[in-house]
């Protein structure tokens, strides 16, 4: 588990979360609206992502999504004992 800083770019704070990997420290700054995450970028300990999340309800099989940006950077990485 390393502790990553996740800022959204449509969201005004950043977040501070433990997690295995830069994905799940998205899912987990999202919260239950996170549908997927696409590496963007990727340059040493900051990864930028295309984050997809959902919008509102689901209406007749269709869920409306739309698109942000996620900064996530390696605050501290923890090694296995």
């Amino acid at each position: 588990m390393n502790i990553y800083r996740v800022k959204i770019n449509d969201r005004k704070n950043t977040r501070t979360i433990w997690a295995p990997d830069p994905r799940a420290a998205i899912a987990a700054a999202v919260g239950a609206r996170f549908y997927s995450a696409r590496v963007d970028n990727w340059r040493g300990d900051v990864t930028t992502h295309r984050v997809t999340m959902r919008a509102g309800r689901t209406i007749r099989g269709s869920t409306p999504i739309y698109q942000a940006r996620a900064i996530v950077t390696l605050a501290i990485e923890r090694k296995q004992k």
